[in-house]
């Protein structure tokens, strides 16, 4: 199995990044791909249950039924993009 993730700089320029993200309940659980095997790396603490995940450069964006958040692989630092308010029903 060979899986490749392509991470695009801000100039363009494009480079093969091996990696996976896993959610897990409350936990973003990353590996990386070495020697021809995944490595587990590093693990950030979430405040909800990632529901979506998509890479965006080298970091993580993912969606939870709160809001949007952008986890920084590379520090673990998450930041909230934005919140998500539920409908109202009575409208």
């Amino acid at each position: 199995m060979r899986i490749t993730i392509i991470a695009t700089g801000s100039r363009g320029d494009v480079e093969p990044y091996r990696a996976l993200a896993v959610g897990l309940k409350r936990r973003l659980v990353l590996y990386r791909w070495e020697n021809g095997a995944f490595r587990a790396g590093s693990e950030v603490a979430l405040s909800d249950t990632p529901l979506a995940l998509l890479w965006a450069g080298r970091n993580v964006l993912l969606g939870t039924k709160r809001d949007y958040q952008l986890v920084a692989t590379a520090t673990g630092a998450v930041r909230v993009l934005c919140t998500v308010q539920a409908p109202n029903d009575g409208d």
